[in-house]
This record gives structure tokens, sequence and C-alpha cells, in this order.
């Protein structure tokens, strides 16, 4: 690995098929949450229990897109307290769902609190190390 990239936050994900499992701390405790850059619009989707779990309810953003061939709203709400990466603390805290609870079923079956995109990302390089199964973020 390049030297300048060893100073970056890395945290061990969790694999299985391919898909990337990070570890973000919500609300105090670890969750896991897939790596999907397909889902970049968003810090951060989730079933609509788990968003207000940790978030204040008000909406303060809403987004209609195209999901599968299916469009769909989803509804943006403010996290009570910080997303953490490890000790990196990530920005623009908006937790997103969609009243059709889309995705719910999936959460379950991919045992993930919900999907982050590379919103999070967006000023940092981003590193992912297969070979010793580690995320990275300087």
């Amino acid at each position: 690995m390049p030297e300048r990239l060893k100073k970056a936050s890395f945290q061990p994900f969790l694999s299985d098929d391919g898909r990337i499992k990070i570890p973000l701390t919500i609300d105090d405790s670890v969750e896991y949450l897939l790596f999907d850059t397909g889902s970049s619009l968003f810090t951060l989707t989730a079933s609509k229990e788990n968003a207000l779990k940790t978030a204040d309810p008000k909406i303060e953003d809403s987004l209609t897109v195209m999901s599968w061939g299916k469009q769909l709203t989803f509804y943006g709400v403010r996290t009570k307290k910080a997303v953490k990466f490890g000790n990196k603390v990530l920005s623009g805290s908006l937790v997103y769902y969609d009243e059709q609870r889309t995705f719910e079923d999936f959460y379950r079956f991919a045992k993930i609190w919900g999907l982050t995109g590379n919103a999070f990302f967006l000023k940092n390089t981003v590193i992912i190390d297969y070979k010793h199964r580690l995320f990275g973020v300087l």
C-alpha cells in the first residue's frame, strides 16, 4: 500500500459473495451497512423503523428515484447523533427510508442495518483492501 494511504482510518469489513458490509457507529451502536456504490444519492438508507429509532422524525429531504424499474420516494430524517466510521465523524447524517418498505426483506436477508453509498465519502479517499478485508477512509 502506498505510504500516504497508510494514514487512513481502517476498519475490518464483512463480506459474503463479494458484498462489502462496513461498520458504522450509529446512535452509539456499531451497525453493519452494505457499501453500495449504486446508492450514491444517499448517505444512509434503512428501514423506516431503524431510521426513526436513530433520527428526529421531522422530514428534512425527499427524493423520488427509479429503483429496479419502480418509482420510489425516499424521506430523509436527521440522525440525533453523529455517524462515525471508526473515530472519523461522517458529515451529512441524513438517513432515508421509503414508506413502501421496499428493501426491508433484503436488509433482514443480508443481516444489515441498511445501505450506505458514496455520499458520505465524497471528500475522502476510500480504500478497499480485499486481501485483508479492510475498508479505509482517508
